[in-house]
């Protein structure tokens, strides 16, 4: 220990800090003054760049509902709640609860697919948010500016309703699924709804937010990763809120 204590205080000497032995508010200091610095809205409002990853968010978001949207649809003589068949017979009442199993499970492999290819072919441009419950946790970190965040959301929730309006026009059973809308069931409070929503976003945001640490020297994908943990969280959820996990 005492040498440890004489190689501390020659670094210290030297010039050169023990983080062990920062106190913490030093290290807290530190580690803002490592985050990147927020460029000034004038300068970024005039970026190309900038201006890039907007459009790149809409067209990601337009697509992403599209696609989930599109994949959850029911013909109208299925209603999508119904686990039960009143009057039928029990091998009908057992076809449609597996018909209804079957489209979760389609709608978890849609949605996980479909947000690690928007990610794959459009991360590199606006960070493949399209969900502005990522794009609050970004502006929060630190990783984009407020001023990027605002018109993200924004342009996100743009972009969903564009997607809802071309399902409108291309898919004959959007308007007896009442548009993709997620509701919850029956028996699901209100309050049981939010937090079985609440976790699912959670997890796809940890996801998210861990596949950005530079530290990390794993080879996996990361689009594949965060892609994975949006069906993990849409077969979680989907039977009791219809899995959102996305405000837009």
């Amino acid at each position: 220990f005492r040498e440890w204590m004489q190689f501390a205080k020659l670094k210290s000497m030297a010039g050169e800090e023990d983080p062990t032995i920062m106190s913490p508010v030093e290290l807290f200091r530190r580690y803002l003054e490592s985050l990147p610095q927020d460029i000034p809205a004038k300068e970024e409002i005039r970026s190309g760049k900038f201006w890039a990853a907007v459009r790149t968010e809409f067209m990601g978001t337009l697509l992403l509902v599209l696609l989930i949207t599109s994949s959850i649809m029911l013909p109208s003589c299925i209603p999508k709640h119904q686990l039960c068949c009143q009057g039928n017979s029990t091998r009908d009442c057992c076809d449609l609860n597996m018909a209804l199993y079957f489209q979760s499970l389609k709608g978890s492999l849609v949605y996980g697919l479909a947000m690690a290819t928007l990610i794959q072919c459009m991360g590199n441009i606006s960070g493949g948010h399209f969900n502005p419950a990522i794009t609050i946790c970004m502006v929060v970190t630190r990783h984009i500016s407020l001023l990027r965040a605002t018109l993200y959301i924004i342009i996100q929730c743009f972009g969903g309703l564009i997607g809802t309006a071309i399902l409108y026009g291309l898919n004959p059973y959007a308007r007896d699924n009442q548009f993709g809308a997620t509701v919850p069931v029956d028996g699901i409070t209100a309050t049981e709804a939010f937090g079985i929503e609440f976790m699912m976003t959670f997890l796809v945001s940890l996801s998210t937010m861990s596949n950005l640490e530079p530290n990390r020297k794993d080879c996996f994908t990361k689009s594949l990763s965060i892609g994975f943990t949006y069906t993990l969280s849409y077969l979680f959820g989907y039977h009791f809120t219809g899995a959102s996990m996305n405000p837009a």
